[in-house]
This record gives C-alpha cells, structure tokens and sequence, in this order.
C-alpha cells in the first residue's frame, strides 16, 4: 500500500538526480521558470512514471493554490506548466527535455492554446503544434503507450472575444484522440 508519509521521507532522502537535468538559458522570457524547476528536479528528483501536468497558467496557478499531490494521491503527479506559454513555448525541444522528457511520465496532461488565442494563432495552428508536441514526446520518450491527456481551453470570460476560435481549436484537437493519440 501506498504511503504518503514513507514517500515524502524517502523523497527527503533521496541523493541528487545524476546525471542532473541540464537547461541552458536562452534568452527566453521564460528560462527562470524552467530553471527552477531544473534546479528543484536535480535537488529533489520527484518520482518517475506518473502523470505530468504541462502547459500555461492555469495549471501553474493550480500548483500554486492546491496541494497538488494531496489531490492526486496515490498517483504520483509533477506540475511543471509556467505561466504565459504557448504551444511554440512547449514544443521547444530544450523545454521538453528539461520537463518533460525526465520524469519519464505515463501520462501527459496538456493545457495550452488560450494564450495562442491571444496572439492570433489560428486554432489550426495550436492544434497541429499540439499533434507534433506529441508526437515529439513519444519519440523522445520511446514510449508508445504514452498518454496524453488535452483540457479544453476555457471560455473565460476575458477570453470572450475569441470564444468562436477557442471553440474551434477545441473541436480540431478532437480527432487525435479519436484516432486513439496517434
């Protein structure tokens, strides 16, 4: 049986990830984010094969407010979303390499497309970025059981203004998964 309390012991007195993850900055806006989570992985290696959370605000927000693996408990989850991305963010291979690709997860839980929205990026476009994301995290991950998992982009209500092309993307992302996330 799982315990929480065992976990987080063991985790304390787990050595430091080797050989640790390596990102270099790039002038990104977000390579401190990614930095942190970098320099928290190869401290504190969380465990592999769960469930990663990938993608923009909304999810790092709910990392923030939420105790995430209290929520999700006993499956290991790892929230590595930054605030501000978009699906060119995501797709660059030093930020999926950086976390993504070491946890080594079974599943993918993916929510990103509203800030795209944002910039003009037609729905189209965020769902093929979404197919070659991943497409690219099964290859790097040589895993084709990979799970992927897309959450809808909401119709906030800041976002009224592209409610007909979030609906849009919404419905283009659909046929991945009714092609079993080909």
């Amino acid at each position: 049986m799982w315990n929480r309390k065992r976990t987080l012991k063991l985790r304390a007195a787990m050595p430091a990830r080797n050989p640790p993850i390596v990102f270099e900055a790039t002038g990104e806006w977000y390579d401190g984010e990614i930095q942190r989570f970098v320099r928290l992985d190869n401290e504190s290696p969380p465990e592999t094969k769960g469930v990663v959370f990938v993608g923009s605000s909304i999810f790092r927000e709910w990392r923030e407010v939420r105790d995430f693996h209290g929520d999700f408990s006993p499956v290991p989850v790892l929230n590595r979303a930054f605030g501000g991305s978009t699906t060119a963010d995501q797709i660059q291979p030093d930020v999926m390499n950086a976390i993504v690709v070491p946890h080594d997860p079974r599943v993918l839980v993916y929510y990103c497309g509203s800030n795209d929205l944002n910039e003009g990026t037609p729905p189209e476009s965020i769902r093929d970025g979404f197919v070659s994301w991943s497409a690219e995290a099964r290859r790097q991950l040589n895993n084709e059981h990979l799970q992927f998992v897309f959450v809808s982009i909401n119709r906030a209500p800041q976002k009224q203004p592209v409610w007909r092309e979030l609906d849009r993307t919404n419905e283009f992302v659909k046929p991945f998964f009714m092609r079993g996330n080909e």
